[in-house]
């Protein structure tokens, strides 16, 4: 009787399954949220006076980095200042600088609108983030002008100009400024009337050179 023949080569064993690829974390993401102000932009053209209404500006970003939004009701900053976003409270915030051209004119939580009723199409300037809202008003001063920085884009935004055209930058002049009242029809003739509720303000604008 011979040897059995040889045993059947063993299979081998299937491969280890590996673990899954590693899930990649969830991307952070930015929401942007969009404001409309009215500003009543009084522009220099080639047919004489122009006026922007509604402009759409893009001037509210829901971050995903907390920032410090202590300013309070009252306090104005100015247009470099609005754009950095930086919003804490400083003595410096100081309204009666001419180049503080934003006034906090309401602060609520992330849910609230602001003084005229609106979030969206709201004639205020607006930041939200995840714990609050701010609503800015224009602190313009009367007999001066402001230079409007990249007319109706999204950023555009306002500062202190000096009333010389051949700036080549568009600007526009406060023929008068009306605090307590938001009645438009007290507006000379020939100027453009824009207010605000709160706080209760009414600007006449005209062309820089007037």
């Amino acid at each position: 009787m011979g040897y059995p023949g040889p045993y059947p080569a063993q299979q081998p064993y299937p491969p280890y399954p590996g673990y899954p690829p590693a899930v990649p974390p969830r991307p952070r993401t930015s929401k942007s949220a969009t404001t409309l102000i009215t500003v009543g932009a009084v522009l220099l053209g080639l047919g004489g006076l122009n006026i922007l209404l509604n402009v759409p500006r893009a001037v509210s970003r829901e971050g995903e980095r907390a920032r410090n939004t202590s300013m309070q009701v009252g306090e104005c900053i100015t247009e470099s200042t609005f754009k950095a976003e930086r919003f804490s409270s400083r003595p410096d915030n100081d309204c009666a600088n001419p180049s503080a051209v934003y006034e906090l004119a309401f602060k609520g939580g992330p849910s609230a609108a602001c003084p005229d009723g609106k979030r969206d199409h709201s004639v205020y300037d607006r930041f939200t983030d995840d714990d609050s809202i701010l609503c800015f008003a224009l602190n313009l001063k009367e007999g001066q002008c402001y230079q409007i920085q990249n007319p109706g884009a999204p950023d555009m935004t306002m500062r202190l100009g000096n009333c010389q055209s051949h700036t080549g930058v568009p600007q526009v002049k406060v023929a008068q400024r009306i605090d307590g009242s938001t009645d438009k029809t007290q507006c000379p003739q020939g100027s453009k009337a824009e207010s605000y509720p709160e706080p209760a303000r009414v600007y006449c604008l005209a062309r820089a050179d007037s």
